[in-house]
């Protein structure tokens, strides 16, 4: 197994079915460690243990700059929980408010040193 550090940041837009992302309603940082036998499967333990939110590979991706950085988001209501289906049906419908979590996540890999040399 090995250990890992992500550390999460999170803004968070108002998000309307057909225009996008409106405006910014919050900003807020997590961060935990993990142990895993590989990083693919630290961010999904992340996302799915810590923040709770279902993870989906195909909604993940990995910064162009960065080799330690990647992207999510996630569609939410407002206390933060995953949008629902029936929730996200009012949404398209105009009905109901709901929101866009988009996360920058920064992962490291935890090396012990030996310090008595």
């Amino acid at each position: 197994m090995n250990e890992y550090l992500i550390k999460s940041s999170h803004n968070v837009y108002v998000d309307d079915y057909t225009e996008g992302e409106l405006e910014w309603v919050n900003y807020y940082t997590i961060e935990s460690t993990i142990m895993t036998p590989d990083v693919q499967s630290a961010i999904q333990a992340y996302i799915e243990h810590h923040l709770y939110y279902k993870f989906d590979s195909k909604g993940f991706c990995e910064d162009d700059e960065s080799i330690n950085v990647g992207h999510y988001s996630v569609l939410v209501n407002e206390h933060n929980d995953e949008a629902e289906e029936s929730e996200i049906e009012l949404w398209k419908n105009g009905k109901l408010k709901l929101y866009s979590n988009n996360i920058r996540l920064k992962i490291y890999e935890i090396t012990p040193v030996n310090i008595n040399k």
